[in-house]
């Protein structure tokens, strides 16, 4: 997606329903939360095609319509939401009142069926709770990062085999806590580790088999990060041998 003045990080995750993809502008986070554009405004994208699902030109014209908003209201364009039937674009602006100037451009669009909405947001919560990546979704990023460096060396995705989770905590006692909640969840517990420099000195590898499928690989880091979380614990990499034909 291409939204002029942008600052896009994209990252996978999910919604209530179904997986998705979020974008969030970055470039808006250290002014963030503007006071002058207190109002949150969103217009969601669905097509009028009977499958219903949002691919190719209509996934353009979604990003077409969000720009038009941005120039002709006067909206400071947030992030986005899409999943497989829906693309939802996020603003903030100064008023209500612009809703309905949004749902007179969204009536206009021939091939899109838009919902549109808003409500007050001084404090611009969906922006830093909902788009701004936390510590489990910024970490999908980084396994698309590694799965790709993994790909480009030959590495045979879909074959199952035993990947390693290393994960650090500030003392070996909440350490061990973390251990036996993680081998609750189904992993096998690795070797203790040790940082000498870190704030983080204790660690300890968790093993799963798993294949390379980036979704699998989310899953598994996502419920790590927020068993590790209760223990004041961080995952800093995971790794695996790299299978090839």
């Amino acid at each position: 997606m291409a939204i002029k003045g942008a600052d896009l990080l994209e990252y996978d995750w999910h919604t209530e329903k179904s997986r998705a993809v979020f974008g969030i502008d970055m470039s808006l986070y250290s002014a963030a939360p503007i006071a002058s554009d207190g109002v949150l405004l969103y217009a969601s994208c669905r097509s009028k095609k009977d499958d219903g699902e949002l691919r190719g030109i209509r996934l353009s014209m979604c990003d077409s319509f969000f720009e038009l908003c941005q120039k002709k209201l006067n909206i400071i364009f947030a992030g986005y939401i899409e999943t497989r039937r829906q693309k939802r674009g996020i603003f903030y602006g100064s008023s209500i009142d612009l809703l309905d100037d949004m749902r007179e451009l969204a009536d206009k669009q021939l091939f899109l069926s838009i919902e549109c909405g808003a409500r007050r947001d001084e404090a611009w919560q969906t922006y830093f709770k909902l788009l701004y990546p936390d510590a489990a979704k910024y970490r999908t990023i980084e396994n698309g990062r590694t799965i790709d460096a993994l790909r480009k060396q030959g590495d045979m995705l879909n074959i199952s085999r035993r990947i390693s989770f290393h994960v650090f905590f500030p003392s070996e006692p909440i350490r061990i806590m973390f251990e036996q909640e993680a081998r609750l969840a189904g992993f096998a517990i690795g070797e203790p580790e040790f940082a000498d420099e870190s704030d983080l000195p204790h660690g300890v590898s968790l093993h799963k088999i798993s294949t390379l499928d980036k979704r699998e690989i989310d899953d598994i880091t996502t419920r790590i990060i927020r068993i590790a979380s209760k223990y004041d614990g961080m995952l800093v990499h995971w790794d695996c041998g790299v299978v090839r034909r």
